[in-house]
């Protein structure tokens, strides 16, 4: 997982919690320069599941992923 997030250009995170490898990868990524994209919890989704999102989207390490478009528009950009 960690040499894909170092390859690309862009990282996806789904579902992350404050902690673990895929919050490091998330991190790195970004202080790589790299775009980090993180899917906000909606409603009726399990909050503390995607806290790891929140924490990148709040403290500007991510930009939201809330539709397609979003992805699709951030991919095709680079």
């Amino acid at each position: 997982m960690a040499l894909l997030g170092a390859l690309s250009p862009t990282l996806l995170v789904i579902e992350v919690g404050t902690e673990g490898q895929a919050m490091a990868l998330a991190r790195a990524a970004h202080g790589r320069g790299r775009v980090v994209m993180a899917v906000p919890a909606g409603p009726g989704l399990a909050v503390r599941r995607h806290g790891g999102c929140h924490q990148l989207l709040h403290g500007g390490l991510a930009v939201p992923a809330v539709t397609v478009d979003d992805i699709t528009a951030r991919l095709t950009a680079g």
